[in-house]
């Protein structure tokens, strides 16, 4: 088998997986429970195995400097997820807090004892799914609004 070299785009790409790879095991640790069930767990941590075999046997086909470079890249770099967003922080702060203002008075008028039967067409709980409003109830029944202000 001849010995392979990687381009500039497969050596991106193979930092990528092996990023990709190096979080895989905090999310399987961490990942919320209530968000991921065992079988969704178990699909995850067979996709960690399978992309760790993969990547593996790409790095063990390709010349030994190769390696090198791509371990050095490797360590240079880290992933992290950012908004994007025009704005300064201090202004999107202040959006966020006027929004989640406006979306407490919104719940306080709308969700409090909400009788709607289709809870997946309402506005305002896709408003505030989108925007990352906290939830009012995190483990409510399907067909039920996490926003549904219910009080005993």
């Amino acid at each position: 088998m001849a010995t392979k070299y990687f381009n500039r785009h497969d050596r991106e790409r193979m930092m990528v997986l092996a990023l990709l790879i190096s979080r895989l095991p905090d999310i399987i640790d961490n990942f919320s429970k209530n968000l991921m069930d065992n079988k969704q767990l178990g699909r995850v941590k067979t996709a960690y195995k399978h992309l760790d075999t993969v990547f593996n046997e790409i790095v063990k086909s390709v010349d030994l400097q190769q390696r090198k470079q791509l371990q050095r890249g490797i360590l240079h770099h880290d992933i992290k997820v950012i908004e994007t967003s025009g704005l300064t922080p201090e202004e999107v702060d202040e959006s966020n807090d006027t929004f989640l203002d406006l979306m407490a008075v919104v719940q306080e008028e709308r969700c409090y004892q909400c009788r709607l039967d289709d809870v997946e067409a309402c506005p305002y709980r896709i408003a505030m799914l989108n925007w990352s409003v906290p939830v009012f109830n995190e483990q409510c029944d399907d067909g039920e609004c996490p926003y549904k202000v219910v009080l005993d």
